[in-house]
């Protein structure tokens, strides 16, 4: 078994036609052979955008989360996202001692409810202000 992840595969971006390529066509042939040409570029240039994207996020690199630092003296937060559905998987990663003292308490800390845009953390009532923490957002 290999670590490696297959990449997609686009073909290169093809060059443009010189415009020597459209002597002796009539001028209405001319401009839609043009048309044609400029319709598959953008098409390549696209394709080669999605795979550069679909590729990334097989090796993890995804822009679906954020940072969130728990409300002191309460025993919820709540995190603001777009990418929340109520499907979604709110994964958690302590990025702070006190956060990770809060996960490790008798409390703890956990994703107590998923609506559309939003999801609330529920965790130990405490003063500290530095209770910070990385989440993704997973579907």
């Amino acid at each position: 078994m290999t670590d490696q992840v297959a990449n997609f595969q686009v073909s290169p971006v093809p060059p443009r036609l010189h415009s020597s390529a459209f002597a002796g066509m009539s001028k209405s042939m001319g401009e839609r052979v043009k048309s044609i040409e400029d319709s598959l570029w953008d098409l390549a240039q696209y394709a080669a955008q999605v795979a550069e994207v679909a590729n990334g996020a097989r090796r993890g690199k995804i822009d679906g989360g954020g940072e969130v630092t728990l409300d002191a003296n309460d025993t919820t937060t709540t995190i603001t996202n777009d990418l929340i559905s109520v499907e979604s998987n709110i994964m958690l990663t302590p990025t702070s001692a006190n956060a990770a003292a809060d996960v490790g308490s008798a409390t703890g800390v956990y994703v107590s409810a998923v609506g559309t845009g939003t999801a609330t953390i529920t965790h130990p009532n405490t003063a500290a202000t530095d209770k910070t923490f990385f989440y993704a957002v997973i579907g």
